[in-house]
This record gives C-alpha cells, structure tokens and sequence, in this order.
C-alpha cells in the first residue's frame, strides 16, 4: 500500500495535487492532509488528478469529500481529473459522481476552476 503525492500551484492560484497508488484507509489521511493543508494556505480552488489511482475505497472517497467541503467553506471549489472506468465506477456506485465534478484532463480542471473567483 503505496501512494505518490505531487502538489503544486497553477498561475492563477489553482491548486493542483497528484495521486498515484492508493487511496484507501492507509494513505487517506495523507492525502486528506494534503488537501486542507492547501485550503489553509489560501488556495482554495483545488484540481485533484486520480489518473494513476490503481485503488479507491471509501475512506479515499471521504478524504476528497472532506477536502470538497473544506474548499467550499472557503469559497473555492474541488474539482477531480479522472478517466480511469475502475475509479469512476466507485464514484458512480456511491453517487458522489453528482456531488464532484469529475473532468478528463488537467487543462479543463483548470479552465473551470480559473473562470472561479478566487477565494
């Protein structure tokens, strides 16, 4: 049970946070960590990139939603990047696929957040 996290910020303070491995009840938190410890730096528009997430249970479901509301209380928004079916299928099977928006590429995520205020 491995994870790989690359976080860095966009122009236009657009955070953007990378996951690799997965995510699930061992590596949650640090990513879960990784999300708010962006949200108190002020960057509250966040694009979360599951492209390599091999595995998604629902503790790493519960970090992002955790890190979605955070970002909202501040204004922001959290946004996934995801094509990979196994991933998207727990979002669509739990519903959270209508709680995020999930897009398929890095640049839309951030075409999105960028037409956001910033919060």
């Amino acid at each position: 049970m491995s994870i790989n996290i690359q976080e860095h910020v966009e122009s236009g303070g657009i955070g953007m946070i990378r996951v690799e491995g997965e995510l699930e009840l061992n590596t949650a938190p640090e990513v879960q960590a990784t999300i708010l410890r962006q949200i108190e730096q002020g960057i509250s528009r966040l694009a979360i990139n599951l492209e390599a997430v091999v595995y998604l249970d629902s503790v790493g479901l519960g970090s992002l939603l955790s890190g979605l509301q955070r970002a909202r209380e501040r204004g922001g928004e959290l946004i996934v990047i995801c094509t990979n079916g196994q991933v998207l299928r727990v979002f669509d099977i739990t519903g959270l696929d209508a709680v995020f928006e999930i897009v398929p590429t890095e640049a839309q995520a951030i075409a999105r957040l960028g037409a956001l205020p910033a919060g």
